[in-house]
């Protein structure tokens, strides 16, 4: 992904899932394996993991009624529903990609308000993004 002009890693409980799974992947394929992200390094991806960073946090505030909706479950479908995203075709991955970009710019400015301003460029870069 590094030199890939990919800004960041957004994943659905990849600190649990996806990242170790990668790792193990990458390193039978004798590749550089993901790292955490470290500002000064030019290996590492910003990583930004849907569930931990973003939706869990807006669940423990009920956000949206999540907490009282969602009670101890966490599918990306129930989330999608529960916000008003469409989940029509889900676990195809890139409708799962599209539900997880609109459920975080629907719960991030909220959780995280002071990330969001005019001038953040990585959100500049994400919100422009063409195939979205």
């Amino acid at each position: 992904m590094i030199g890939n002009d990919v800004d960041c890693l957004l994943t659905y409980n990849g600190k649990a899932f996806d990242v170790p799974m990668l790792n193990c992947r990458c390193e039978k394929l004798g590749l550089h394996q993901i790292q955490e992200f470290n500002k000064d390094s030019d290996k590492a991806l910003p990583h930004i993991d849907g569930w931990h960073d973003c939706v869990y946090p807006a669940k423990r505030a009920n956000l949206f009624g999540l907490k009282d909706k969602l009670g101890r479950r966490w599918k990306l479908t129930m989330v999608a529903d529960i916000l008003g995203i469409d989940s029509e075709g889900a676990h195809d991955a890139y409708v799962d990609v599209t539900m997880l970009k609109k459920i975080f710019f629907k719960l991030d400015p909220l959780v995280h308000p002071n990330d969001w301003t005019d001038n953040s460029a990585a959100k500049t870069v994400v919100l422009t993004n063409p195939l979205f």
